[in-house]
């Protein structure tokens, strides 16, 4: 899918923010300093500085321009001067896809003295990029706002789509329940889920996980599913099976017997005890 390019550096910076915020899985990202400061090279970083900390210089061009390799070198060697540590520095541009910008960036990333790697993303590499999102999700990136309201005209509330994956799970329609998921990503990833609905989707997120035997990454969202609802009796159980597919059975039976003791005394949390005591994988909450 070939994508229009933003028409001026603002709404190309916008774009990059929410794209790589994406891409990179970083919500904090922000935008660094504003137009008229020197920001050595960088655009927009991860005020948290969580590891790997990467940085991303913009540049809108014409498409029919180049991005030559001085320049390059020029914004790299700034990025060398950023008051915080980096492990990756990305070029997003609009400019010219050229073997000779290509090439510098190979020779950038040889130095041995190098503070960090360097990538460049023409546009033609973030399209491509863009194309391994939903499609709502992807034309969301690109268009922002203006498109927000339409596409949540097309997309089921949530819900709508959480019945709907519970259901497919149970009939064992895995490919079903996961395409169905990525309506409730793409919502997600808009900022417009509740607290309940983000609840939710993390917890069938980490069902989906279980079933395609991902069970460090189901174990990631039972846990941030606990986050969004720590008052449930759900989300404890949900709390219990998250540190359990962490692989701490231990933790995980100290957790459930503590719940136990509180009064959380159902066939689930004594389940629980049971699969944790024994250091097994049970069932799917």
């Amino acid at each position: 899918m070939r994508y229009p390019q933003p028409d001026n550096e603002d709404e190309f910076e916008d774009f990059c923010l929410r794209f790589y915020r994406k891409h990179l899985d970083r919500q904090n990202l922000k935008r660094y300093g504003k137009r008229g400061e020197s920001q050595d090279g960088v655009d927009i970083f991860d005020p948290l500085c969580l590891k790997p900390a990467s940085a991303v210089q913009c540049k809108h061009h014409e498409p029919y321009k180049t991005l030559p390799p001085q320049k390059i070198k020029d914004e790299v060697a700034k990025a060398e001067n950023f008051p915080h540590p980096l492990s990756h520095y990305i070029i997003a541009t609009t400019a010219k896809k050229t073997k000779n910008a290509q090439n510098c960036i190979a020779t950038l990333n040889r130095r041995k003295t190098k503070k960090f790697t360097v990538e460049i993303h023409f546009w033609e590499d973030i399209c491509e990029l863009l194309s391994q999102f939903h499609r709502v999700q992807a034309e969301i990136i690109v268009y922002g706002q203006s498109i927000l309201a339409g596409a949540m005209e097309q997309i089921p509330r949530a819900h709508q789509i959480a019945p709907l994956v519970e259901k497919l799970l149970k009939d064992r329609r895995l490919d079903a329940a996961k395409y169905e998921l990525e309506k409730l990503d793409a919502l997600n990833s808009t900022g417009n889920l509740s607290l309940e609905d983000q609840y939710r989707y993390l917890r069938l997120k980490g069902k989906v996980a279980v079933e395609n035997g991902q069970y460090s990454e189901a174990g990631k969202c039972f846990l941030s599913a606990f986050d969004k609802s720590p008052d449930s009796d759900e989300a404890k159980q949900n709390h219990v099976y998250g540190v359990f597919l962490q692989g701490k059975p231990n933790e995980a039976h100290e957790l459930a017997r503590q719940y136990f003791d509180d009064g959380l005394r159902n066939a689930v949390m004594a389940s629980h005890l049971v699969h944790t005591c024994s250091a097994t994988i049970g069932s799917p909450l």
